[in-house]
């Protein structure tokens, strides 16, 4: 009977940790087209600093591509 109360607990634990990664992480649609870079082809000026690291990486991105692959 003690295997059979774990597997409980632990089904149970896992559960209430996936109920509050879902209520406190955001769904990643949410950033699918914020602010100026968190998309495909980003240009202009961040928004804010969520924004600024994208465009940080997509101009190293790009800076790659150029000097690297082509």
């Amino acid at each position: 009977m003690f295997p059979l109360c774990l597997t409980v607990l632990t089904n149970r634990a896992l559960w209430l940790l996936r109920t509050m990664i879902v209520c406190t992480v955001p769904d990643m649609l949410d950033y699918a087209d914020y602010g100026c870079y968190c998309r495909l082809g980003g240009s202009g000026t961040p928004v804010d600093g969520l924004d600024r690291p994208e465009s940080i990486f997509s101009n190293l991105n790009l800076r790659r591509k150029l000097y690297h692959d082509g």
